[in-house]
């Protein structure tokens, strides 16, 4: 998967960051003064992830949970221009069926540093959410915050204030930069301490401000902006994250799950990638990372199934194919990475797009939605997507659920998450699908 962008909107000016001359008086074992660079250990990785220049900030590591970057600053720009940060992967991992998401940091920042902030930012299946948790920072808040929410136009911010979950209380609001951006800001500012990250996410999801029930991956490290021209050194001290799942599994009792890095071999060359598309008839290979030291199975489209790393010529229909990679480290612990390959042409075949519909109580009130929060299992639920007609519908859900009606009215829900999948196939016999994730508090 590629490094994502940061959404947020310190108000300050660019780091045009310069590349420093000299090494810092640590000692170190990697260190890095490209653009993008990656570094992996023990299920971590680190990136430099300095998007807003060309060249810039040297990143020194010690190891993917202690490292430093360090940066010179020009004296006019905005926005913020880099996010040196260290990754886990949660495998996608429904909220329900996790128990524990804890982790542990002690930063610090040295020279004059105008504008950063020190702060988790966590991903949701798909980013289609972002949550960042602030711990410390320097300048102006988060997108929606109380200094900048009249000039970015946002409404109602912070939706929370003083909200005690986890281990702090917060100031809490929300945003959008093309996705749903959700910002906890310590009411009290820290350089160390530790976060109970499943208990924020599920806040969240009761609060309803979460679009999907799942959870992907947790970064850390350094949004780092400035004006006015100056220097710093940023610093990860120490830094751990540690998950389980709700029966044992998982997180392997507070073991560490292996991320796992992406490659598929398209037109001729292997990239760094969880989806393409590619013409029909193309040939692809999937090879994800690390290559040795546990086992792998996988999971694919009309009963695929493999246990080796990389799978080769993978058969391919028109449309959309999902493939479901799995890990197993060493300590027992699975982490999991999607891949999908969307095939063009093949005769005139063409999926159709399918509109997604929920109603709650009744039926009277639909909303073009794919997730729904409600308190009880008996609350009734309808999912009624998207063409009404022209091709044939089926469903799949929990327990065995299977429908061929497109419309399906007080759907069986268990507490946590339900996943209802529509499969639309069109008059020309291609196949598209639509999930919905019903969350039951």
């Amino acid at each position: 998967m590629s490094k994502r962008f940061h959404a947020i909107a310190i108000a300050a000016g660019v780091l045009a960051l310069c590349a420093v001359s000299s090494l810092p008086a640590m000692a170190y074992s990697f260190s890095t003064c490209s653009q993008y660079e990656t570094y992996t250990e023990n299920g971590y990785n680190l990136y430099t992830d300095e998007w807003g220049a060309s060249s810039g900030g040297c990143l020194y590591a010690n190891s993917s949970t202690n490292w430093w970057y360090v940066a010179n600053y020009p004296s006019s720009g905005s926005g913020v221009q880099a996010y040196p940060d260290t990754e886990i992967s949660l495998g996608n991992a429904n909220l329900s069926s996790l128990s524990s998401v804890t982790s542990s940091f002690n930063v610090s920042v040295s020279g004059s540093a105008p504008y950063y902030d020190a702060a988790y930012d966590l991903w949701t299946n798909g980013n289609v959410d972002e949550v960042m948790v602030w711990e410390d920072w320097n300048g102006d808040g988060p997108i929606a915050s109380s200094y900048n929410c009249n000039q970015l136009g946002v409404s109602g911010c912070p939706f929370a204030t003083n909200v005690s979950v986890g281990d702090s209380t917060y100031d809490v609001f929300q945003g959008n930069t093309g996705h749903n951006v959700v910002s906890f800001l310590r009411t009290s500012k820290t350089t160390s301490g530790s976060e109970n990250l499943l208990a924020l996410m599920n806040w969240l999801a009761s609060q309803g401000k979460l679009i999907s029930q799942t959870f992907s991956t947790a970064d850390f490290g350094f949004e780092i902006g400035d004006t006015d021209g100056g220097s710093g050194t940023f610093t990860v001290n120490s830094y751990s994250l540690s998950f389980s799942s709700g029966s044992g599994g998982g997180g392997g009792g507070g073991g560490t799950a292996t991320a796992i890095t992406p490659y598929m071999y398209v037109n001729g060359a292997w990239v760094e990638e969880s989806s393409a598309t590619v013409a029909s008839g193309a040939t692809v290979d999937l090879g994800p990372q690390p290559v040795s030291g546990g086992s792998w199975s996988w999971s694919g489209p009309n009963g695929y199934s493999s246990t080796s790393r990389q799978i080769n010529s993978i058969p391919l229909n028109s449309g959309t194919n999902t493939y479901v990679a799995t890990y197993t480290n060493t300590s027992n612990i699975k982490s999991t990475e999607t891949f999908t390959i969307t095939v063009t042409g093949g005769g005139s075949c063409t999926s159709t797009a399918i509109t997604p519909y929920i109603s709650v109580n009744g039926g009277s009130t639909w909303s073009e939605e794919t997730s729904a929060t409600v308190s009880s299992t008996s609350t009734a639920v309808d999912l009624g997507p998207q063409p009404t007609s022209g091709g044939s519908w089926s469903w799949s859900g929990p327990n065995g659920y299977s429908s061929t009606s497109r419309q399906i009215n007080s759907i069986p829900l268990n507490s946590g998450t339900n996943t209802y999948v529509a499969t639309y196939t069109n008059s020309s016999g291609c196949k598209s699908t639509e999930t919905f994730s019903i969350t039951v508090n």
